[in-house]
């Protein structure tokens, strides 16, 4: 009671919520101002407010370390791409090579173009991380993400494996359709539509109206390439496939992760200042 005689009623009722950092039941400490589990302010939680300057900041940096390790796959797909229409044209008689300047650019073109899709599904697996924010309300795309993650890495390993196998019926018909299977469409639409649903999220939660545009570019581009495929329309021209598939695909997954890596960075400096414990 205060010297004015008001009795002061804590709100239980505000505080059936558990605490966003680690779900304790926040029902049972009335009066305290930190959660007694994890020491979060009561105040952040009690707030609702799951904007990224009230996340997690070593979460967000962990994200933005995931975002910067898909820019790193697509920029490897870029890099082999180049190399590949080098070579296009070289065979062609355009301009001539070298001997060592050839070698060069066949490795160039081989060893990025098979890590990318193995360092995509490395990123996507480290996209799945729990924010550990509690209610848990992306379980369901978490678990899509990884399942996603996993299924691209193990059939790109698997890819590389049965390629050094000797020929063989069984061999090369497992060796076709591993290649079937992660030419495009397939791997680019599913990488597109979980990579952007994320981006878009976090544009939402960070109040950035530059990444809510940014974020939806892959899936046009996708949505490109897969009428392209549908159609069969590089039947006319390789230069189409090339174009969207090779190049602008990969450049708006980096261009959209690098702005992503950007709020994400800002928000966890903001956050550092408020995820914390009242004295």
């Amino acid at each position: 009671m205060r010297a004015g005689g008001t009795i002061l009623i804590s709100d239980k009722h505000a505080r059936m919520k558990p605490c966003v950092r680690c779900g304790y039941s926040l029902t049972r400490i009335a009066d305290a101002r930190n959660c007694p589990e994890c020491g979060l302010a009561v105040r952040i939680t009690l707030a609702g407010n799951s904007g990224l300057e009230w996340s997690s900041p070593g979460w967000q940096r962990f994200m933005a370390f995931a975002f910067g390790v898909l820019a790193f796959g697509s920029l490897c797909k870029v890099v082999a791409s180049a190399a590949d229409l080098t070579l296009r044209l070289a065979l062609r008689d355009l301009h001539r090579l070298t001997t060592k300047v050839f070698l060069v650019l066949y490795w160039t073109r081989r060893v990025p173009n098979d890590a990318w899709p193995i360092i995509t599904g490395i990123a996507l697996c480290l996209l799945a991380k729990h924010e550990r924010r509690y209610p848990d309300r992306s379980r369901i795309s978490r678990r899509l993400t990884l399942a996603a993650g996993i299924g691209l890495l193990m059939l790109s390993v698997l890819h590389l494996i049965v390629v050094q196998l000797e020929d063989g019926p069984t061999i090369a018909w497992v060796r076709y359709y591993l290649w079937r299977t992660l030419l495009p469409p397939w791997p680019q639409v599913v990488i597109a539509i979980l990579s952007c649903a994320m981006s878009l999220e976090f544009a939402r939660r960070g109040h950035s109206r530059w990444l809510k545009k940014l974020s939806q570019l892959p899936l046009w581009a996708a949505a490109a390439g897969t009428v392209i495929w549908f159609f069969d329309l590089d039947q006319f021209s390789w230069w189409l496939r090339t174009i969207v598939w090779d190049w602008l695909f990969p450049l708006s997954i980096i261009s959209m992760s690098i702005l992503t890596i950007h709020v994400l960075r800002v928000s966890a400096r903001e956050a550092t200042a408020n995820w914390v414990s009242d004295a």
